[in-house]
Order: structure tokens, then sequence, then C-alpha cells
């Protein structure tokens, strides 16, 4: 499944096709991908990621996610839900209000060496928010994956319903 084919019409397509797949291959930038997901804060990891990468359910309430290649350029999306913690006060700065230790390791293709990096996801969570304000928080590209993502299984629940 990870194959490259091409359609040679004549001999005058054969370089354009190789050259296109050894580009594909000389612009992997990281391999051996995971990235681990472990909540902070008092927040809870709930329910099914929104990914179609492999994962497990660390005894942690983490989840560590395999991921494929990255090319130059390239971005991955995981989605998660967070149940967040009940506040006996809001909480205005980011930085008081972690909800998920992100870490991320892989082979460095650029570099030739082991990589790492972490990231502390939070959210600030104010008394109240104006309809505006609310509007205006909501990250589009979440929204684009969110539905990407709701589309696929609903394509691959359409296909098993047809070939049933």
């Amino acid at each position: 499944s990870n194959a490259a084919y091409y359609f040679i019409d004549n001999t005058d397509d054969i370089g354009g096709a190789f050259a296109d797949c050894i580009g594909g291959l000389v612009s992997v930038v990281a391999q051996n991908v995971t990235l681990t997901i472990k909540p902070a804060g008092g927040a809870k990891l709930v329910g099914q990621p929104m990914t179609k990468f492999k994962y497990v359910v660390l005894g942690d309430n983490s989840y560590k996610f395999t991921i494929p290649d990255i090319t130059e350029g390239e971005s991955k999306n995981v989605l998660i839900k967070v149940k967040l913690p009940l506040l006996t006060a809001p909480v205005n700065g980011v930085e008081d209000a972690p909800v998920a230790m992100c870490t991320v390791e892989y082979a460095d293709c650029l570099a030739g060496n082991l990589a790492s990096a972490d990231c502390m996801v939070a959210v600030s969570r104010p008394e109240s928010l104006t309809e505006k304000e609310a509007e205006e928080s909501q990250n589009p590209t979440v929204a684009v994956q969110k539905t990407r993502f709701q589309a696929g299984i609903e394509l691959d629940r359409a296909l098993n319903e047809a070939d049933s």
C-alpha cells in the first residue's frame, strides 16, 4: 500500500517518473516518528483519537502514536478529546492552565541523528466569553481536520456497507 505506480506511455516519460520517485525518497525529513500525549493539570484524555495513525493507550492514560515518514513541508494532525477539570476560579493565563504534554521522537534524516521535542498544551479558561470571543477562539485548522476525519469514517462505513 506504500508503493508508487506510474503509467509510462512512451520512453520520454521514464525520466519524469524516475525523478518523481527519487524526489520523494530524498525529501523525507523524519522517520520512525512517535508522538506521546500525556494529560496534565488534572485533564483526562477521553474517547478515541481522531486519527488513522496506529496508537496505544499507556497505563497513565497517555496516547502513543506511530506516525509514518514525514516529508519536507508536510504536517500531520492528531485530534484528541480532553476532559478538563472543574475549576474553583477562572484561569486567564495559559501558563497556569496545562492540559497535556506532547513529546515527539524521531530519526532526523537531515541531521542523521535521533531527535525529540516537548511541548506543553495549555488552555486559558476565563470566567466568561462573549459570543464573538468564543467564535474567534475556535481554530479553523482543527475544524477542517475534524471534518476530514469524520468524512473518512463515513466513507469507510459506506464502503463496508456496499461490500456486504
